[in-house]
């Protein structure tokens, strides 16, 4: 049964590898927006190298970085960086020059820390790191993308960091987020 599933991969991966339509290599750059499930939106950079397997299955790495405003339910905090480093794949539903797709990715996203605007004592609030995925739609136009990822992030305690260095827990914290991100790619255009 292995020796089957591995027959049917290999067949997959270099039977139609030869008769692409496509590029196989792609490498995105892109600028975007951010809708925080608490707290404000801010904005994003993200870049995305990724393999088509043929010309409706791509696989890649997703690397983005953004800054969003966290709210704690007593305090007015400063804009907190996100940061995710995180794998997926994506399904195209057409082989024309307007491509919509779908798609899947997991990873760990990095939370930073946010500073607390109207305390006397310094605070910042460590918000840590957590595994997270997200669902995706998007479309490419010649060389151009369109994608939204609603990133699904655990909930964190948030953890107040005195200039004493005494640690106390100030909230619980959703990390979930939506983005749209438009930016431009290379390489994986029609041979």
């Amino acid at each position: 049964m292995k020796k089957f599933f591995l027959l049917v991969f290999a067949l997959l991966m270099f039977g139609t590898t030869s008769a692409q339509e496509f590029k196989p290599i792609q490498f995105h750059i892109g600028l975007g927006v951010v809708g925080a499930a608490e707290g404000k939106g801010g904005l994003l950079f993200g870049i995305e190298p990724s393999y088509r397997i043929n010309d409706r299955v791509a696989l890649g790495g997703q690397l983005q970085w953004g800054f969003m405003g966290k709210e704690l339910e007593k305090e007015d905090t400063e804009a907190s960086t996100v940061g995710s480093y995180t794998v997926n794949g994506k399904y195209y539903l057409s082989d024309n020059a307007f491509r919509p797709f779908v798609g899947l990715g997991l990873g760990l996203y990095s939370m930073g820390n946010v500073k607390i605007e109207n305390s006397q004592a310094g605070e910042s609030v460590s918000l840590g790191n957590e595994f997270g995925f997200y669902p995706r739609i998007g479309v490419e136009f010649w060389h151009l993308n369109l994608t939204v990822d609603l990133n699904i992030v655990g909930k964190t305690d948030a953890v107040a960091i005195n200039n004493a260095g005494v640690q106390t827990k100030e909230d619980e914290i959703n990390n979930s987020y939506i983005s749209f991100r438009l930016g431009f790619f290379l390489g994986g255009g029609r041979r």
